[in-house]
């Protein structure tokens, strides 16, 4: 099972430290001074979190409490000098030094025990989806779910991760949703629980559905995962349709597996599909955490004398974190692309718990007669052009474009909760269509005077690849990092000097102790995301010029020496996120907009999130930057001091503003919608 590390310079402050552990849970802190390394349980560091000194200092770190180095840098043994237990571990990491995982392994049982131990703090599970098919199109459809142990040799899936789960736990309840086009479901039949239980498998939950009828298309199951209201995780699967051959019941509850309350029967972990379920290898296609490959045979076990270092997982995956607390989305709208990616939309409806009964139907498509991004492209072009006051209309009249493109399912669902929670419920998108400023729709019933949703709601966007990466506390340590380019001095292509966007950068240095980097060269800017400081950063900002391009992936921004672009960025070499959670604020021009990259999203607002950084705030089109400024200064103010939830933050401005110029509309965040700064 993977691990959840935090890496950490040793000269940090130890209240800083056990602040950043407490709000961001975590297998093992990894704590690095010169060449040492030195791993640590969250709990062994936790009572140091009142001394307001140097980590080194309070745990007296030195070469003889220093972690074994394992993988690619082995060392000795060092003897135990020390009350800590850093020293009883062995550190493993990649090819550029970087921890991936740490085994308590001072002596071979200790070994041998870790190839046995429980499961820790983290877990992964691998989504799957089984159905019987039976031939009679009025008989039931019998649809099993479950989040297996280990990935089934014969479905490519992605994990899906959990992370701070309490040291003392043996199970919890995972709600998984499912729609399907082609299926009816009872009221309260397409939701069922799964029982994930510590190193024994889960207790699957069993659905029934009917074919609706004159169906023989293919069925197209989505099942969508939730903890705590909180989305984790999306699978879908294509089942054939069925033989004409009688099909057999599923087969009894094997012992031990147990039944969910949804559930009238388990099945054996590992045992083939129910009968006449119709299987494709590699169907199912759940958006989670992104594959580590290459793990070991025994999770947690060093490696075999002479047998290769654990490579470097690559990209670098977080976990849904049990936050406790931690406050959902009232509305989650799921949008994916299906079939022709061009041309047909999914909609999922998913209301908080609360909110449940005001949402009768969660099912819809969105047919889209063209590729949406010429269109949406020129509207943002549009949107930027418009003279202020004029703007106002002309988004009106794209929100409303919207809206009709919305479906009714949405429509009326929308309007059930604003009348039961009036203006300001909190909205997640989660979609893989990359163009569509759902945002930005303006909605309508018999002729009532709307603003956009944006400018109502706390809205947010995220990606279905990345359910880990809403992330409800976002770094409350570590500086801010500003980086300003003085475009007077870039050599041709001359660049218009950017007067506001040097003030912003000097107002957060002066009220929130913001470090600029200088010079802001492309070179400096590429440094500072590898992390080469080793500094704790909770946000970096960039204010100056930007551009959307096509490939999307050579969209750049600009520094004083040349540009950086998004495949520059797009790299496992950028692990300021990884390191740090590092939340983004691109101040410039057109680079919130997103687009198609080989097939998939691309785009600023990805590249940071494959990289693990906690949040992204950038413009979809040009602005004007005087504006840009004070919307930054606007949501600094509210986020940082009065301590605002970042949508929440984000509308206020649009709501304050909007009126006044395109650029205070212009704002996207991806992001969960309710995290805070902690």
């Amino acid at each position: 099972m993977g691990q959840v590390l935090v890496w950490i310079d040793a000269q940090t402050n130890m209240r800083d430290l056990v602040a950043r552990i407490r709000a961001e849970p975590a297998d093992f802190v990894v704590l690095f001074r010169g060449a040492s390394l030195y791993a640590f349980r969250p709990a062994e560091l936790v009572p140091f979190g009142n001394r307001d000194a140097p980590v080194y200092q309070v745990l007296g770190l030195g070469a003889s409490n220093a972690s074994r180095r394992g993988g690619i840098d082995p060392r000795p043994p060092q003897v135990t000098r020390s009350f800590t237990q850093s020293e009883l571990r062995t550190v493993y990491v990649d090819a550029t030094g970087r921890p991936t995982r740490v085994v308590d392994s001072s002596t071979a049982s200790s070994q041998i025990a870790a190839t046995r131990s429980a499961e820790g703090t983290s877990i992964t599970r691998y989504p799957s989806i089984n159905a019987t098919l039976p031939v009679d199109p009025g008989a039931e459809v019998i649809l099993v779910l479950d989040l297996e142990q280990r990935p089934l040799e014969s479905i490519s899936t992605d994990p899906v991760k959990f992370a701070g789960l309490p040291e003392s736990w043996k199970e919890f309840p995972v709600t998984v949703r499912v729609t399907s086009p082609q299926l009816e479901f009872a009221d309260g039949d397409d939701e069922g629980t799964i029982r994930v239980r510590r190193d024994q498998p889960s207790v699957k939950c069993r659905l029934v559905a009917r074919r609706r009828p004159g169906v023989t298309d293919p069925i197209d199951v989505t099942a969508t995962f939730f903890h705590d209201d909180r989305w984790c995780g999306t699978a879908q699967r294509m089942f054939a349709a069925p033989a004409r051959t009688s099909a057999a019941p599923p087969t009894s509850p094997s012992p031990g597996t147990g039944a969910s309350p949804h559930s009238g029967a388990a099945f054996s972990p590992g045992a083939p599909s129910p009968a006449g379920a119709a299987f494709s290898p590699g169907a199912v296609s759940p958006s989670g955490a992104a594959f580590s490959p290459g793990a070991p045979p025994l999770p947690g076990a060093p490696p075999l004398p002479g047998a290769p270092p654990p490579p470097a997982a690559l990209p670098p995956t977080g976990a849904l974190a049990i936050v406790p607390g931690a406050q959902a989305a009232d509305l989650t709208v799921h949008i994916h692309r299906t079939g022709d990616i061009s041309t047909r939309l999914v909609w999922i409806l998913s209301p908080a718990a609360a909110h449940r009964a005001l949402v009768r139907k969660t099912l819809a498509e969105t047919p889209l007669a063209a590729d949406p991004g010429p269109y949406i492209r020129g509207q943002f072009q549009a949107a930027a052009s418009s003279r202020p006051g004029e703007h106002v209309s002309l988004l009106q009249g794209i929100g409303e474009r919207l809206w009709e493109l919305a479906p009714q399912v949405f429509h009326d669902g929308y309007w059930a909760m604003r009348g039961a929670l009036g203006d300001g419920f909190t909205i997640q998108f989660i979609t893989d269509e990359p163009y569509i400023p759902w945002e930005l729709m303006r909605p309508l019933k018999d002729g009532e005077e709307t603003r956009l949703l944006a400018e109502t709601h706390p809205v947010a966007r995220g990606f279905h690849k990345y359910p880990d990466r809403l992330r409800p506390v976002l770094p409350m340590y570590g500086e801010i990092v500003t980086v300003a380019p003085d475009y007077t001095k870039r050599r041709p292509p001359v660049l218009p000097p950017l007067v506001a966007a040097g003030e912003e950068s000097a107002m957060l240095q002066t009220k929130f102790r913001a470090r600029a980097v200088a010079p802001a060269s492309a070179r400096r800017v590429i440094d500072e995301l590898a992390d080469r400081s080793r500094r704790p950063v909770r946000i970096l900002h960039f204010s100056g010029h930007g551009r959307v391009e096509t490939p999307i992936d050579s969209s750049h921004l600009a520094c004083e020496d040349g540009d950086v672009s998004i495949s520059q960025v797009r790299r496992q070499e950028t692990r300021l996120g990884e390191s740090y959670r590092t939340f983004v604020f691109l101040n410039a021009c057109e680079v919130g907009a997103a687009g198609d990259a080989l097939g998939a999203v691309g785009g600023w607002a990805e590249a940071f999130a494959y990289r693990n950084f906690s949040g992204f705030i950038a413009p979809l089109w040009a602005v004007a930057d005087d504006h840009a400024k004070l919307v930054m200064e606007s949501f600094f103010e509210a986020v940082l001091v009065h301590g605002k939830p970042v949508g929440e933050a984000l509308r206020d401005v649009r709501a304050t503003y909007g009126q006044y110029s395109p650029t205070f509309l212009s704002y996207v965040y991806y992001g969960d919608v309710n995290a805070r700064f902690g």
